[in-house]
């Protein structure tokens, strides 16, 4: 952990924002808080930053629904950062915005029943983050998150005691240098309709979570920025479960390991396992995207390797050496228990699957085959959408295990087609 980061900002008022933002700049720009591999990175164990006191129109509006729930209509233009402590009202308290305003960041800490929605969460010369502590039932919706650049960005960070956080109808840009758009962590979290683009030296989503649905959402451009220093993935996961995946399009990433990446490590969140990758599609390209889906062998002993991994009805277009790679160790597993492949078309699969997977009718481009699978190509357009012509070749999928829906959010045919779209 960085020398700098148990510092607590106990200071005058107006000093507090500006020595916060030093302490801060401090934090990031550690390496050990910057390096992607550190065992510790994904627990964050200490607060950023302390944000200023509310404001006084904010502290009686707070005053007026803290107990029964309301709306709460913040005013036009720039916000500064608002706190949201302890509060169990009955009925949700919502913070609305205007088209305009732009709030400097937030943190919501042991409460419950919380709603903000339609808004931007925008820096004010320093990161505006968005914590969330100790608490359940939040939900943010229609916020856009946007940062100015890496060094001035954005983020939401989440905790291991959070429940039930959910982030829908939303954008992310710009997040902030070192961290993730999201780092997920806590049981029961939903990120659906959301949409992550420019992204640089950041993951995109990374954590360690419980019960985490990901939905008909677009990642892409999680980029080397001026720094060069973040491992950049798409999806990270360190360890929990459910993790699914469903209707959601990966593109572009460089400077990492994969558009998604099983990474199992120690911690709160316990091993990995069921994650399941459903009716997505993988593209893109970029020197380093060797990969589009990796999982890895534990770095620690103590640790097992993930279970329940499936993939089933996915387009993968997007890896220059391999659609999927799964750790050797999968070779020792009982075959029952090794991850599922099934229905998804692999451009290209160098990297033999057959002893470290269950392979079920799958299109492979080109590489190596395993018994079942079919070869050929399906003609992908620019967005990832097979040839009419090539029907044939992806009829008949397996249907027991299939998604009821395709990419885009279409009943599935019995049999189904392979691949994220179901053809007619």
């Amino acid at each position: 952990m960085p020398c700098c980061a148990p510092l607590v900002i106990r200071l005058l008022r107006k000093r507090r924002l500006l020595v916060a933002g030093v302490v801060l700049l401090c934090v990031l720009t550690a390496s050990a808080y910057g390096a992607h591999r550190a065992l510790n990175r994904t627990h964050r164990t200490y607060a950023l930053y302390e944000f200023a006191h509310n404001p006084p129109w904010f502290k009686a509006a707070l005053k007026r629904v803290n107990q029964s729930g309301g709306t709460i209509r913040l005013p036009a233009g720039r916000v500064p950062p608002l706190n949201l402590f302890d509060l169990t009202p009955s009925s949700p308290i919502r913070l609305v915005g205007r088209p305009s305003t732009m709030l400097s960041g937030i943190s919501v800490k042991r409460s419950q029943n919380i709603v903000i929605r339609n808004l931007r969460i925008a820096p004010a010369g320093s990161p505006a983050i968005a914590d969330v502590g100790a608490s359940s039932d939040i939900t943010f919706r229609n916020v856009r998150f946007l940062g100015t650049q890496e060094d001035i960005g954005v983020a939401l960070q989440l905790d291991p005691d959070d429940r039930n956080i959910a982030v829908t109808h939303a954008e992310f840009a710009h997040c902030q240098h070192g961290l993730a758009c999201i780092l997920a962590q806590g049981r029961g979290l939903v990120i659906d309709h959301v949409r992550f683009h420019d992204v640089r030296d950041a993951d995109v989503i990374r954590g360690a979570a419980d019960d985490v649905t990901i939905s008909d959402s677009d990642l892409h451009d999680a980029l080397a920025g001026t720094h060069s220093d973040n491992h950049n993935d798409l999806i990270q996961i360190l360890g929990g479960g459910p993790w699914t995946i469903v209707r959601s399009h990966f593109g572009v990433r460089s400077n990492g390991a994969a558009q998604v990446y099983v990474d199992p490590r120690s911690g709160p969140a316990g091993a990995v396992h069921d994650v399941h990758v459903e009716s997505s599609l993988f593209t893109g390209s970029n020197k380093d995207m060797f990969f589009a889906i990796n999982v890895r062998d534990p770095a620690q002993s103590s640790v097992p390797l993930a279970t329940g991994v499936e993939f089933v009805n996915n387009t993968i277009a997007s890896a220059t050496i391999a659609a999927i790679v799964l750790a050797d160790e999968y070779s020792k597993v009982a075959p029952d228990q090794r991850p599922l492949i099934q229905n998804n078309i692999l451009e290209r699969q160098k990297h033999p699957l057959c002893r470290v997977a269950r392979m079920v009718t799958n299109v492979i481009g080109s590489g190596a085959t395993c018994p079942g699978d079919r070869r050929g190509s399906p003609s992908l357009d620019a967005r990832g959408r097979p040839a009419a012509e090539t029907a044939s070749l992806l009829a008949r999928g397996t249907s027991d295990g299939a998604p009821a829906t395709d990419l885009y959010g279409r009943k599935r045919g019995d049999p189904p087609t392979i691949g994220a779209v179901e053809l007619p």
